[in-house]
């Protein structure tokens, strides 16, 4: 279009010549035009019938009103068809969603599609809505042609999951056979990873596990962890004296050091002897005097109450005993493996010395 046209199409609403109008932005066909209209530029040029070829400007005038053909409707620079515009269906700025098209100016799934809900889906290939709306495939499975089924890398179905019983430790060789916990599934066989064993239903390291320590059903005593060389030996910050790990910060029978006992009616706090526990801390009688703790801290020899001890399986955390378990086969956190081994919140935390797997303990925090 030559400059000196496109000049005059930016001065008015409309162009017309001969009976062709040209809509131009912002134009409103429910409002009369009462520019003047322009006609020697463009019908010299001959460009209405050029514009309005493609449909993009193909308005036609009567009188100084501007009105596209009929069944059409003008919205912005164009003249559309509203009942089949999916831009503009039924109305101008009335698009169809993704997937739909304008049919008699309503806007409807585009065939193969359906409607499901507020969404159009191929009932064909949609796992939520497989043959019809609202027919689930299993967990895993896949849409085919409309019917549902397990795909080759997980062929069988079980309890409405499609699982590989190659692999599965849940369904190992076969539905519901389940492998123990932290094991693993090979060729359809159940084992334990790395050098652990299985003991009551768990693969563990009988190197580290304090429940296990050096074989199945080996516990350590209150107080003690297993070392990493199957050996139970006190936990960091408690000491072994004679036979029994204490903390010699508040042991009266061994107060700041092993056999050395505090006088009847004294407590030992902070590894001195005193005549009673200062403000923070709580009086625990032992029976040859008091121990001054913290019983919500981390003491697993006071957890939460002068009487609550933690066994070798268990931590404690602000005051209350909470069950541990070695991750097998990874040594620093995080540790994938902490959820199957005690379930619900778990939480990976640093080993004790000398063990090669992190700590899982149940709940939020490590202390």
């Amino acid at each position: 279009m030559p400059n000196r046209t496109r000049a005059a199409l930016a001065a008015v609403l409309v162009v017309c010549a001969s009976s062709a109008c040209q809509a131009i932005a912002g134009y409103d066909d429910t409002v009369p035009t009462t520019a003047p209209a322009t006609v020697g530029d463009a019908g010299a040029e001959g460009d209405a019938g050029a514009d309005g070829a493609d449909g993009a400007l193909d308005a036609k005038c009567s009188g100084l009103n501007c009105l596209c053909a009929s069944g059409q409707i003008v919205c912005g620079l164009r003249c559309v068809t509203p009942a089949t515009d999916p831009s503009n269906c039924g109305g101008c700025g009335k698009s169809c969603a993704s997937g739909e098209s304008c049919v008699s100016g309503v806007c409807a799934c585009a065939p193969p599609l359906v409607r499901c809900g507020a969404s159009c889906v191929d009932p064909r290939a949609d796992g939520a809505n497989c043959g019809a709306c609202g027919v689930t495939c299993a967990r895993g499975g896949v849409c085919t042609a409309g019917a549902c089924g397990c795909p080759a890398s997980a062929s069988t179905l079980c309890a409405a999951a499609c699982v590989d019983t190659q692999s599965d430790p849940a369904n190992c060789g076969g539905c519901g056979v389940a492998c123990a916990r932290g094991g693993v599934c090979v060729k359809g066989a159940c084992g334990c990873p790395g050098t652990s064993s299985e003991c009551g239903g768990a693969c563990v390291d009988t190197t580290s596990d304090s429940g296990n320590c050096g074989g199945c059903g080996v516990a350590c005593a209150a107080g003690q962890y297993c070392n990493g060389n199957s050996i139970c030996v006190c936990r960091p910050g408690l000491s072994s004296c004679g036979g029994a790990c204490v903390d010699v910060t508040t042991d009266p029978r061994n107060c700041g050091a092993c056999g050395r006992a505090c006088t009847a009616g004294e407590a030992c706090q902070s590894g001195s002897c005193r005549s009673k526990c200062i403000a923070g801390a709580t009086s625990c009688p032992t029976g040859s005097g008091d121990a001054c703790v913290s019983t919500n801290g981390a003491d697993p020899l006071h957890c939460g109450s002068c009487s609550t001890t933690c066994s070798a399986t268990q931590t404690c955390v602000s005051g209350t005993c909470r069950d541990t378990a070695s991750a097998t086969g990874c040594s620093t956190c995080p540790c994938a493996g902490c959820g199957a081994l005690l379930g619900g919140s778990v939480t990976c935390c640093s080993a004790f010395p000398g063990q090669g797997d992190a700590l899982c303990v149940a709940g939020t925090a490590c202390k």
